[in-house]
């Protein structure tokens, strides 16, 4: 008789348990990270009444054991690890794992860590980014250069970091210069002496800028004219077009010295009939078949010179390639320009060939259309301060500088388990490992296994609130029929006591 009452008791425990999971999960609907919990029920051993029996020979079948339970409890509570839903906050320190992973937060520097899937961090005045109870979050390193090394540790901000100044290494041009554009000069060798006109105001300019080692910037002004010729050619009068390259100046800004001054450099740009550049040739080269256009009078040339500038052999190197590029070279006392090259051949660069810098014209055209001619620095930086950071999907902490330049600072950690409902929950958004959580496997966001990073959002809890209020009402149910149970059985024993009167 008494055996009914203890099972109804167990069956409140029970339920009461479920409720205390259903009353958390829903106490933390809202919590940054929080991942639910689950009760489910297993039943207690049975009391055997007696046993099962086989058939017999003589005819008899077989019985079934006869068990009375003993009541249930509490067969596990689970952590349920699947993924909430999305909050945008527009913080950038706020992080989202979209797919599987967990930051990887220390209190000690890296010594002991613990997981979370609450991105909620904050930035110290030290620029340590932590989380909200100040567990540093941790990453990997990157040298000043922007390469990651491997190396582990807590991810860490500093703001007074700089970048170092680089020297141009190259000038790339692209764009068009127009085929149409009003020439520069006209030069008619067909008559005697050769009739030369100039336009001034047809020269298209355009500067650039470049810096030296120490992140000095410079202007650099380069000079385009379109110039016609007209020659007769073995009796058949032709006139085309070519253009001239000349690089007039060089000044450091806020200063007005020419360091070009002297050093003036022309060259003649070759388009073929379809607008594409056949090659540029050095105009003051000691071997070169014609002289700088814009310095032409008309003693100084004549027909059979006048062709030379159409000829495709005058625009190839030694070795018959084609040249679409010259080197600049510029050399100024106590910095550095461009790279060097060892122009002698001997394995070493001596100072007279230092300071090259290449000026690339392979991506130039010479179509009809407007000139849109531009230059791109290769390289090139001045020096510059730290003045914000992001973090991309990939975890990467990419700090903006006051120079216009980004250089990756920091690369964060995450960390997977197989058996990630085995973790320990320690309060405060955190896990741990446990012996059947397996070891923590750790990995950067994006890579095959773990998930990419969300900034700017927040991985909200994953309790379902619809689930946990009808749990709440089969709670409820289970709790009202187990009571049932105890004072049905108490009525059957005031019953069986009143038996004696």
């Amino acid at each position: 008789m008494m055996r009914s009452m203890y099972s109804g008791v167990s069956g409140l425990r029970i339920h009461q348990s479920k409720m205390d999971v259903i009353g958390n999960n829903i106490a933390n609907v809202n919590t940054v990270g929080f991942k639910k919990g689950q009760v489910s029920f297993k039943d207690l051993m049975s009391q055997m009444v007696s046993s099962a029996s086989g058939a017999t020979e003589d005819g008899l079948g077989g019985t079934n054991p006869q068990q009375l339970g003993l009541g249930a409890s509490v067969g596990s509570i689970s952590t349920i690890h699947t993924n909430g839903s999305t909050q945008s906050t527009n913080n950038p320190n706020d992080l989202q794992i979209v797919g599987n992973g967990y930051f990887v937060v220390t209190p000690d520097g890296g010594t002991n860590s613990f997981y979370t899937r609450a991105g909620n961090f904050k930035m110290d005045e030290q620029g340590n980014l932590l989380t909200a109870d100040g567990m540093k979050v941790m990453g990997y390193e990157y040298t000043e250069d922007g390469e990651e090394t491997g190396t582990k540790s807590p991810v860490k901000i500093n703001f007074s970091e700089q970048v170092k100044p680089v020297t141009t290494k190259g000038i790339n041009f692209k764009n068009n210069l127009n085929d149409a554009h009003s020439p520069y000069r006209i030069i008619d060798t067909t008559k005697t002496p050769a009739e030369i006109e100039t336009h001034e105001n047809n020269t298209f300019s355009t500067d650039l800028e470049i810096q030296d080692s120490k992140g000095n910037t410079y202007n650099i002004t380069i000079n385009l004219n379109r110039n016609v010729l007209k020659y007769d050619d073995g009796g058949t009068i032709k006139e085309n077009a070519v253009w001239e390259v000349s690089i007039p100046s060089m000044t450091q800004k806020g200063s007005k010295t020419n360091l070009l001054e002297g050093n003036t450099l022309d060259y003649i740009m070759k388009f073929d009939e379809q607008g594409e550049l056949v090659g540029l040739a050095d105009a003051n080269g000691g071997a070169a078949p014609f002289p700088p256009i814009h310095s032409l009078n008309p003693g100084d040339i004549d027909s059979a010179t006048a062709a030379n500038y159409f000829n495709d052999d005058n625009y190839k190197d030694a070795a018959g390639n084609f040249v679409k590029s010259f080197n600049l070279q510029i050399q100024k006392e106590g910095v550095e320009f461009g790279e060097g090259i060892d122009l002698d051949g001997n394995g070493t660069i001596e100072d007279a060939e230092k300071g090259f810098i290449k000026m690339d014209f392979s991506d130039v055209s010479g179509f009809g259309i407007d000139t849109s001619i531009k230059g791109f620095q290769v390289k090139g930086e001045k020096a510059g301060t730290l003045t914000g950071y992001s973090i991309d999907s990939k975890g990467v902490v990419e700090g903006q500088f006051s120079n216009g330049e980004s250089k990756a600072l920091f690369k964060l950690m995450l960390a997977k388990f197989d058996n990630p409902g085995g973790l320990i929950k320690e309060g405060s958004n955190l896990f741990s490992e446990s012996a059947n959580s397996g070891v923590a496997q750790e990995g950067k966001p994006g890579s095959p296994g773990f998930g990419g990073l969300n900034s700017g959002s927040l991985e909200m809890s994953n309790v379902d609130l619809s689930m946990e209020f009808t749990e709440m009402i089969t709670a409820q149910r289970g709790f009202q029929a187990n009571s049932r149970i105890i004072t049905t059985t108490d009525e059957m024993l005031q019953e069986l006591v009143n038996l004696k009167r």
